[in-house]
């Protein structure tokens, strides 16, 4: 009987895990910072600076997010690897709002070629 009732708790927990999912839908909620995308760029990794700090270093596959309060920042990004036998740079201003993740697209292009 001790067994039986092990086994009907243990399943009952179960069927409640699996039941209630491990989704999150509070992903990203109240995050204040900015969000990296690359366009049409290849696998390397870029070197993304703010305000001539080093944030980190991010794939060009991926967005990636960088938590920052609000206000307005200097953005200097640099790629690892030549594109097209070049070095790829982006530079820009950006405003962050309370609570929002303000999106930043990297375009890869002849435009981007760093001086």
């Amino acid at each position: 009987m001790k067994r039986a009732s092990v086994l009907m708790i243990t399943a009952a927990l179960m069927f409640m895990l699996f039941s209630a999912g491990c989704e999150d839908e509070t992903e990203n909620a109240g995050e204040t910072g900015i969000r990296i995308y690359t366009q049409d760029c290849l696998d390397f990794g870029i070197y993304v600076f703010i305000d001539d700090e080093e944030m980190g270093f991010i794939s060009a596959l991926e967005p990636a997010n960088i938590i920052l309060p609000a206000g307005t920042y200097q953005l200097f990004a640099r790629t690892n690897a030549a594109w097209e036998g070049h070095e790829l740079c982006w530079t820009g201003e950006y405003t962050v709002t309370d609570g929002e993740l303000t999106d930043i697209v990297l375009p890869c292009s002849t435009s981007q070629y760093c001086e």
